[in-house]
This record gives structure tokens, C-alpha cells and sequence, in this order.
């Protein structure tokens, strides 16, 4: 048995645990976009994230800083280097899944790659919004 548990539901606003045993503490899903995207240019040490690499010409950070429980540990979204070589770049799971998802599956048919909105790649000047 666990001797400790803090349950956590979808609410309208996050909230603090009143303790190790609260079962009942609500969290706040938000955008990306508007919360850790709207940073991506806060790098350096102290500042929101560390670890710049290149996408597609453009300088993004590929951790958040931070030292607890190791130096910049925690990966932005689009930081995960999943690579394979020149078809995937590090990025484009999360900033062109299409591209990764037409590398990695097979489809019957066309699979189009092209994007009907993607804000991250419109905000970097990679595609027309």
C-alpha cells in the first residue's frame, strides 16, 4: 500500500496539495503555444530554458533550466532529439508531425504533409499562415 497519494483531476484553476494525502487537488491544462512557445527565446542561464540547438535555422531551446535533480533535465516539447539523420531533425515531432509520421508509418494512398494551420512552423517563417 502506498503510504502517500495526492490524486490530481482537471479543474479550472491549479491548486496546491494541502498535503501528502489530498485527493483531491484540480490542475489547469494550457496552451503550449501561449505559455512555453511564447518563451522560446528566453535562453541562457537563469533564464527560462537552456541548451540551444538548430531548427531549420532558427535558434530554439531544447531544455528548460534548471538544477534540481540535474542540470536542464527537463526537455522542451520540441526538444527531443529523435533525429535520424537528414530525413528527421530534432524538433519535428512536435514542430512537423506530419513529417515525422509520414517517415515513420505507412499509408494507403496519398498522406499529405502539407498544413491547413501549424502556428509553431508559421511563427519561425517556415510555412504561409
Amino acid at each position: 500500500m502506498v503510504p502517500y497519494r495526492v490524486i490530481y483531476r482537471v479543474g479550472e484553476q491549479a491548486e496546491v496539495p494541502d498535503g501528502l494525502k489530498d485527493e483531491d487537488v484540480s490542475y489547469q491544462l494550457v496552451p503550449i503555444y501561449d505559455t512555453l512557445w511564447a518563451h522560446r527565446d528566453e535562453i541562457g542561464p537563469g533564464r527560462a530554458f537552456d541548451e540551444p540547438f538548430d531548427y531549420r535555422g532558427h535558434t530554439l531551446p531544447a531544455a528548460i533550466d534548471g538544477d534540481d535533480y540535474g542540470e536542464d533535465r527537463a526537455n522542451t516539447p520540441w526538444g527531443y532529439d529523435q533525429d535520424t539523420g537528414e530525413t528527421l531533425l530534432p524538433g519535428d515531432w512536435f514542430l512537423d508531425p506530419a513529417r515525422a509520421l509520414a517517415y515513420h508509418a505507412r499509408f494507403e494512398g496519398e498522406f499529405s504533409t502539407t498544413y491547413v494551420h501549424n502556428p509553431y512552423l508559421e511563427d519561425l517563417g517556415l510555412i504561409d499562415p
